[in-house]
């Protein structure tokens, strides 16, 4: 399985700087931004900016103009490591501007939009999409696709109607790679990528030049490490709960540091959630952190509940007041 690849998915208001540099730090091979949009950035708009990475990643735009499309990228102040476009997301908010997987619907319109992407592009481009819109016609989408310059194209095996309801059709995505092996492009596939495992059974797949993880790395950034060992062969990483602690505590710094303080711990919280999972007194301990204003108080709060952790052996009924 020699150049497998395992990257970040893009995730609206989950793949920020500080997810993106705690999934850099433990293995992820590339990273995707959040989506931005190409119209904010023509307008200026702050929001829109403060989503612009910093650093090299793939910068996801969605657009459903060509012309939009080629005025955002020379008005980028950065030069992302690749371009994608968004023609997966099924969010209602962007489907109903005909952006996102709505772009689906009109074949002729995402031809278009990557040929005019191409023209002003100095790096590579690439595209994401899901298996069709109504139904599965990702054998006809791809085939128009591979028309086209993208070098990658990411597949979520799942259509927009779908959402992220019922199990990703991973048969799909292996069958459309396979059928368009020879096309010179990349192949990567996602959906339903929550364990170590799960990706490992995808990622042999001989003609997927990859994967990219999405929900599963949001409360397990170590799963790209993890996988890798089992890729290589090595026994299965397991993590401990003060180690899983301690990332989460430097997550938390990255965010208060990207947000502010307040928003940061604010925004925290869904995170805690999942790091804090099957962790001793669980439940109590994420009651108590969603009351938590600070930084200085969570780390308090989690100073005192790391010292449980060390001087426990089992199961404990924790004293957090």
């Amino acid at each position: 399985m020699a150049n497998k690849l395992i990257g970040l998915a893009p995730m609206a208001g989950y793949s920020h700087y500080p997810m993106r540099e705690v999934c850099r730090r433990f293995g992820a091979d590339f990273i995707f931004s959040e989506m931005v949009s190409a119209e904010g950035i023509i307008r200026g708009d702050f929001t829109t900016y403060k989503t612009i990475p910093r650093e090299k990643c793939i910068l996801q735009l969605f657009v459903n103009n060509p012309e939009t499309f080629q005025k955002a990228i020379k008005q980028l102040r950065i030069i992302p490591e690749k371009i994608d476009l968004n023609a997966g997301c099924p969010a209602k908010k962007v489907v109903k501007k005909n952006q996102g997987s709505a772009l689906l619907n009109d074949l002729p319109l995402v031809e278009e939009i990557l040929f005019a992407m191409n023209e002003v592009s100095s790096v590579p481009i690439s595209v994401k999409i899901r298996l069709g819109y109504f139904q599965n016609d990702v054998f006809e989408i791809v085939e128009k696709l591979v028309k086209t310059p993208v070098k990658d194209i990411y597949i979520h095996g799942r259509t927009k109607i779908q959402g992220y309801s019922g199990e990703a059709d991973w048969n799909s995505i292996f069958e459309v790679a396979k059928e368009f092996s020879n096309s010179g492009k990349n192949f990567f596939g996602s959906g339903d990528l929550y364990a170590p495992e799960f990706i490992l059974d995808k990622i042999q797949n001989e003609f997927l030049k990859g994967v990219i993880v999405a929900r599963g790395a949001i409360h397990n950034p170590f799963i790209f490490l993890q996988t890798k060992r089992l890729i290589n062969g090595k026994k299965k990483l397991e993590i401990d709960d003060i180690s899983k602690i301690n990332v989460f505590l430097f997550l938390l710094k990255e965010m208060t540091n990207e947000f502010g303080e307040r928003r940061g711990v604010i925004e925290s919280r869904k995170y805690f959630a999942g790091y804090s999972k099957r962790m001793p007194c669980s439940s109590k301990i994420r009651n108590a952190y969603m009351k938590q204003n600070s930084f200085e108080e969570v780390k308090t709060l989690l100073k005192k509940y790391k010292a449980e952790l060390k001087r426990i052996n089992g199961p404990i009924s924790l004293n957090l007041d």
